[in-house]
């Protein structure tokens, strides 16, 4: 099945959309169907699941393979969710890099990160989220340690802290060198 969408152009150019349809749980065809729908403005029709992630594939200009194996690997199978404290983020994993999905991107557009040293918080960086994304993506991170984040809203506020943990697995083979460019978000 053949689609002229161009949601389906754009996440080509960045995935396979066989990859895709099995991440999210669909058929080839059925992905076709809503990114059809979607196209038109249909997207009431659309489950909100798959309606979030074309979101995030129209919405993030430079969309490449990592993106969407990152975004695919927590939220996309139905593992991600809002921080326990506040809901103001989520965060997701693979490999050493960690994606923290921000919910109201306008109103809080810095993440902090830390770790704990001797029962001490240490901020290890602010991450602030470029103007046509909605997340901000941490690369170079430990396997298997624990880490900190908080959302900072423009007048200064803070969330609550949320730890999360990398796993020693990956949601991807690694394509960049060990010692390749750092990524900034």
């Amino acid at each position: 099945m053949e689609s002229g969408s161009i949601l389906l152009e754009t996440l080509k150019s960045a995935s396979s959309i066989s990859y895709v349809s099995s991440r999210l749980g669909i058929s080839r065809p059925t992905l076709y169907r809503y990114a059809d729908l979607y196209d038109w403005g249909e997207r009431s029709k659309i489950p909100p699941k798959i309606r979030r992630f074309f979101d995030f594939c129209l919405k993030n200009g430079r969309l490449d393979e990592e993106d969407v194996v990152i975004y695919l690997h927590d939220i996309g199978s139905e593992g991600g969710s809002w921080g326990e404290g506040s809901g103001r983020a989520a965060c997701m994993t693979g490999g050493d890099r960690a994606m923290i999905v921000l919910r109201d991107p306008a109103r809080e557009p810095s993440v902090e990160v830390a770790v704990d040293i001797s029962g001490e918080t240490i901020v290890i960086g602010t991450y602030h989220i470029a103007e046509d994304r909605g997340f901000v993506l941490i690369d170079d991170l430990v396997p298997g340690h624990r880490f900190k984040y908080r959302t900072v809203g423009l007048d200064g506020s803070r969330s609550g802290w949320e730890s999360f943990v990398l796993g020693d697995r990956g949601s991807s083979p690694d394509r960049r060198s060990p010692g390749g460019p750092f990524r900034t978000p």
